[in-house]
C-alpha cells in the first residue's frame, strides 16, 4: 500500500500474493535516526509497539520509505538455507547478480558488461556460455569483484546448497571457470529457454575475502556491492539500510534494480495486520506489504482511509497441493503450501 504523491516503483515486484499500501504525505522529508551502538545488532527486542516507536521522525535532510514488514530475516547470509520473506526482500538491496530481468521481461546486466552462449564448446548435452563482468566492481569494503569472485560465488552457493532450496539456483549447473581476470565460462547441462540467464539472475556475488573474512558467513552484516548497506538490525525488531555513497556503477549504466530512490530503507517487523493498519493511519509506515482483506479494505475505494493510500493488488501466486496417505495402517490428509521466493518490493522514487 502506498502514498498518493510524485513516487513511481523502480525495482522488481516480486512479491507473492499481497497487497501493497503507500501513504499519501511527507515521507520525502521523514527520517528515523539510527540507535547507538553496533550496526550488526542482533539483540532480541521488539513487538510491534516497540518498532513502531522507533519510527519516530527526526531531521529532514533525508528521504526515507519506512516500511512494515512481517517477517524478520533470520539470518543476512546469502548462502544460508530458508526462504524467509523478510531475508529476501534484505538480500535483493545489498547482494547484486550477474544479470536482472527488468519489468519488461527483458535480461540487463548487473555485475555481467556482456554474455553470450558459445556455440563452439557447446554439445547436445551441454551448453557452455562466455560471461564478462565489469572491472572496477567493488563492494562496500572496497574489495574488487573479479573473476575468481564469481567462480567462488556460484560454487560456494551449490555447496550450501544441497538439500535446500539453493539447489533450484544451480541445479542445472555443470562447471564454471575463470577464462580472465575479469570473465568466466558457465556450463550447464540444460538448454531449456532462460535456464542460464535464471541462474546468473540468482545466484549472488560476493568476495570471496569478505566472505571468509566476516567469520560467519556474512549472517549479521552483509559486505556486499549493492546499492545500499546495512546500518542497523536489530533482531525481531527493525533494520535499517541506507544508501551505498560509494557505489560502483556509473549513473548512466544502471539499471532498475540499482536505482537509489531514497537514503535510506527502513523496515519495522509487525506481525498483526491490524497494528499495521494503524501505523499506516497514524504516519509510523510508509509501505506496508501484506494485510488481511478485513484491514486492507479500510484503504480500498469506499474505505474510510481510501482518501490517502493507493492499494496494489497482486495476483495469488501461492501453491496448494493435497497428498493422500494410502497407507494401510492409517488413512489421512495432508495438505502443505509451497511459497515462492520473494526478490524484492518496490522501492518507491520519492520527489
Amino acid at each position: 500500500m502506498r502514498k498518493n504523491m510524485k513516487q513511481m516503483f523502480a525495482g522488481v515486484l516480486a512479491a507473492t500474493m499481497m497487497l501493497s499500501l503507500t501513504a499519501c504525505g511527507g515521507s520525502s522529508t521523514a527520517t528515523t535516526t539510527a540507535a547507538a551502538g553496533s550496526a550488526a545488532s542482533t539483540t532480541a527486542a521488539g513487538t510491534e509497539t516497540k518498532a513502531a516507536a522507533q519510527a519516530a521522525p527526526a531531521a529532514d535532510q533525508e528521504k526515507v520509505v519506512k516500511i512494515a514488514y512481517t517477517s524478520d530475516p533470520g539470518s543476512l547470509g546469502t548462502f544460508d538455507e530458508g526462504s524467509s520473506s523478510g531475508r529476501w526482500t534484505v538480500l535483493a538491496y545489498t547482494y547484486e547478480n550477474l544479470l536482472y530481468m527488468g519489468s519488461d521481461g527483458q535480461y540487463y546486466g548487473i555485475l555481467a558488461k556482456d554474455w553470450k552462449r558459445n556455440e563452439e564448446e557447446s554439445t547436445p548435452t551441454n551448453v557452455v556460455w562466455d560471461v564478462e563482468i565489469y572491472d572496477y566492481i567493488k563492494d562496500t569494503a572496497g574489495n574488487n569483484i573479479t573473476a575468481d569472485d564469481v567462480v567462488f560465488s556460484f560454487n560456494e552457493c551449490l555447496e550450501n546448497g544441497k538439500g535446500n532450496q539453493h539447489t533450484a539456483l544451480t541445479g542445472a549447473l555443470v562447471s564454471i571457470e575463470k577464462t580472465g581476470d575479469y570473465s568466466v565460462k558457465i556450463t550447464c547441462n540444460s538448454e531449456a529457454a532462460g535456464e542460464i540467464e535464471n541462474m546468473m539472475q540468482q545466484v549472488m556475488i560476493v568476495s570471496e575475502k569478505a566472505y571468509k573474512e566476516s567469520g560467519d558467513c556474512m549472517r549479521s552484516m552483509p559486505i556486499a556491492t549493492g546499492p545500499y548497506k546495512v546500518d542497523e538490525w536489530v533482531t525481531g525488531s527493525s533494520l535499517k539500510l541506507v544508501k551505498n555513497e560509494d557505489y560502483w556503477q556509473k549513473e548512466e549504466l544502471r539499471v532498475e534494480s540499482q536505482m537509489q530512490n531514497v537514503d535510506r530503507i527502513e523496515y519495522y517487523f509487525v506481525t498483526e495486520s491490524s497494528q499495521i493498519a494503524i501505523g499506516l493511519e497514524t504516519g509510523l509506515y510508509d509501505v506496508a506489504t501484506s494485510l488481511n482483506y478485513t484491514n486492507a479494505s479500510r484503504f480500498m475505494e469506499g474505505g474510510e482511509s481510501s482518501a490517502n493510500f493507493t492499494v496494489k493488488e497482486e495476483r495469488d501466486k501461492y501453491i496448494q497441493q493435497m497428498w493422500v496417505n494410502r497407507s494401510a495402517e492409517l488413512r489421512s490428509f495432508r495438505r502443505t503450501r509451497s511459497i515462492p521466493r520473494e526478490r524484492g518490493i518496490p522501492l518507491p522514487a520519492v520527489s
